[in-house]
């Protein structure tokens, strides 16, 4: 499994939401780190280090759809439907692995992407339209 740790092309230039997306990736380096060097973390604490970040992305999320209300981004809508959808996808895949039925490997696998996948599009485009508006 590859590192998931904060690169430069994840900056989305609003230095607030990139704090919060390091933090992001903080809480997934340490399930990852334990996964890869075999420490195998225990059930329970998996579960308390995905409750934390679902609470830390939910709390991100609103905090993101006030800074683009804030900047009137034209895409706010689309952008909180799109917020809906990955909490769901999360809590889904969340009680998957509390039930056994998604191995922490493939829901390691999900979170990196769910993340990355969000900041490189999704929220590229606030940042450019706020950088933009500032300039």
């Amino acid at each position: 499994m590859s590192h998931v740790g904060w690169r430069p092309e994840y900056a989305t230039g609003v230095d607030a939401m990139d704090l919060q997306h390091r933090k992001l990736f903080g809480i997934m380096e340490v399930l990852y780190h334990d996964l890869q060097t075999g420490g195998g973390v225990a059930h329970g604490d998996m579960e308390g280090i995905l409750a934390e970040l679902l609470g830390y992305a939910r709390t991100h999320f609103h905090d993101e759809e006030d800074l683009m209300r804030r900047h009137f981004y034209p895409q706010l809508r689309e952008h909180i439907l799109l917020h809906g959808e990955l909490a769901e996808q999360l809590v889904q895949h969340i009680d998957e692995f509390r039930y056994g039925t998604l191995p922490p490997l493939k829901l390691a696998l999900f979170l990196r992407h769910w993340i990355v996948d969000h900041i490189q599009h999704a929220d590229h485009a606030y940042g450019e339209f706020i950088m933009k508006r500032k300039a």
